[in-house]
């Protein structure tokens, strides 16, 4: 439905997290809105663990797009995957749990969120910032 694109603010020198509506969706209204809500949501929250949105824009060729904070790092799945001992890491664990749930509830206060793509943001954000 969607894809991100590692992108760069030329006027403030900086690199940027795209997320572009796949060209197959671009007529689908439903869709459109829904893509264009969640931009629009993701604007309003100021919290430390939801990447800001920076613009709402569109293609020339009506696929809509915004821009947003990078969050550099590795997937909460991944550094599971790759843990050696997983007793070791029960006090970080917990602790980026109840900031992703600290986030959520932020989140669910303000508006209804429903992506897990904002879910998986979130983890990123906790796990390298």
């Amino acid at each position: 439905m969607r894809a991100i694109l590692k992108g760069r603010d030329t006027v403030l020198g900086r690199e940027l997290a795209i997320k572009v509506l796949l060209e197959a969706h671009k007529d689908k209204p439903e869709v459109v809105q829904r893509f264009i809500e969640e931009a629009q949501i993701g604007g309003q929250l100021q919290h430390p663990g939801i990447a800001p949105v920076y613009e709402l824009g569109q293609f020339a060729d009506r696929r809509p797009f915004f821009s947003m904070k990078l969050v550099k790092g590795e997937t909460l799945s991944k550094l599971l995957a790759e843990r050696v001992d997983p007793s070791a890491d029960h006090s970080w664990l917990v602790g980026i749990f109840e900031q992703v749930c600290q986030t959520m509830s932020y989140a669910h206060r303000r508006t209804r969120l429903s992506e897990d793509e904002n879910v998986q943001q979130a983890l990123k954000t906790f796990i390298r910032e």
